[in-house]
């Protein structure tokens, strides 16, 4: 794709484990391309935000191993074959990340001003005045008010609603050319949730940026994003653009994740779920991780791995009722 500026190729993350290893992300592909929003979609536990932590180098060691046919190009680099000297000049300045819960990302001792200059002075190699003013000029950008005053405070000082504003202020002020937001509305409530979406639209127009938005809620990819991935059990099961996915929902389980919305036009007793569990990870089922809980399961779909199938230009299936 000419326009990627971030190619997941065959990205495998596995963690050893007492009884084996375990497939956190197992032989995923995607891209991601400049000035698009891209999400990556899933229950807790997919692999979401290890795919993160992959592309950045923070998967945990030892314990953790970004398999050796895994590649992550980012401007003709093998993110994976980087030094970790090498990664650290790329991670902050030209990818950098928004976490889910700013309060833990946040260094309580830091004021927000030192938190934010930091990169600059690192990167940018800025003077202290220069990197105070830019900081100050991206505190106003995401509308964090009396930011003068902000520049003194601690984490521990600001709301939940503030804490976020300022990681994303951190994240943009490096201009990056890819930011990865991970669930960064969660802990927030809907009124701020908004705000705070519509923080990172403006944001992402602004700067042309790429960004990967990691998240749970459909709602909010319909709202935010280009492009979705959806994830189960470590693997992608569908690709498409918003609207194709929303119109066209293909994999059972993107079926079932869309059905268990709630909608207002509806007038039921009980919001549907998708039966059943995950499949534990360290006894990988055979076949397609999904049939033990697909409503539309047939016997090869507990033997084989299912195809890899295009519906459309730029909508992909892993099923095998589209073989």
């Amino acid at each position: 794709m000419s326009d990627a500026i971030l190619e997941i190729k065959n990205l495998k993350t596995y963690f050893k484990t007492r009884k084996g290893l375990n497939p956190a992300v197992d032989g995923i592909s995607f891209n991601i391309e400049a000035g698009k929003i891209t999400a990556l979609v899933g229950e807790s536990g997919s692999g979401k935000s290890m795919t993160a932590m992959s592309i950045l180098g923070l998967v945990p060691q030892p314990a953790g191993k970004i398999m050796p046919e895994s590649e992550i190009w980012f401007e003709d680099q093998d993110l994976t074959k980087l030094s970790e000297r090498t990664l650290a000049k790329i991670r902050g300045n030209e990818i950098s990340m928004i976490f889910q819960e700013p309060m833990t990302s946040l260094n309580p001792v830091y004021t927000i001003g030192k938190q934010l200059m930091e990169p600059l002075r690192i990167h940018q190699k800025m003077s202290k005045a220069d990197a105070r003013a830019l900081a100050l000029k991206y505190l106003e950008m995401v509308r964090v008010p009396d930011p003068e005053r902000r520049m003194s405070s601690y984490p521990h000082q600001l709301s939940g609603g503030l804490r976020q504003r300022v990681m994303i202020a951190m994240a943009m002020v490096c201009k990056p050319k890819v930011i990865i937001a991970d669930e960064p509305t969660t802990a927030l409530d809907v009124t701020i949730q908004a705000q705070i979406l519509k923080l990172l639209k403006d944001v992402q127009e602004q700067l042309n940026t790429a960004i990967l938005f990691i998240t749970h809620d459909l709602g909010v990819v319909a709202e935010l994003c280009d492009d979705v991935c959806v994830m189960y059990a470590g693997q992608i099961v569908e690709k498409a653009t918003v609207e194709m996915l929303f119109e066209n929902p293909s994999h059972p389980y993107t079926a079932g994740l869309l059905k268990s919305l709630p909608r207002v036009d509806d007038d039921v007793d009980m919001l549907y779920s998708i039966e059943g569990m995950v499949p534990n990870l360290i006894n990988i089922p055979e076949g397609c991780r999904f049939a033990s809980r697909c409503p539309k399961a047939m016997e090869k779909c507990r033997e084989k791995e299912p195809p890899k199938v295009m519906i459309e230009t730029g909508h992909e299936v892993h099923c095998w009722l589209y073989e």
